[in-house]
């Protein structure tokens, strides 16, 4: 989840492991989830989770994504099924 949407569906352990989407930290650098509790240190320079009533246009999350394209600040992605068999809601997996 992210800013109140799902942006990712898979089992909890691949996402943390191999994350779809592109995500502002490596996998691994900040070990959370199941057998690993913790918090994710946030890197300030890749800005906050927008407040519900203030939604950045397009995908929510490109003002932070690393891999952001001009469609991600037009449009909000709906989920895709790449050929991982997740469900994720980017343009890198959008048609």
């Amino acid at each position: 989840m992210y800013a109140g949407r799902i942006v990712e569906q898979a089992p909890v352990a691949d996402i943390f492991a191999t994350p779809a989407i592109p995500i502002p930290w490596a996998p691994g650098e900040h070990p959370v989830g199941p057998g690993h509790p913790g918090e994710i240190e946030v890197d300030r320079d890749q800005g906050m989770v927008p407040a519900l009533t203030d939604m950045p246009s397009g995908c929510p999350f490109h003002p932070r994504c690393p891999k952001k394209m001009d469609i991600c600040a037009e449009k909000t992605p709906g989920l895709f099924t790449p050929a991982s068999g997740r469900q994720v809601a980017c343009w890198l997996y959008g048609a």
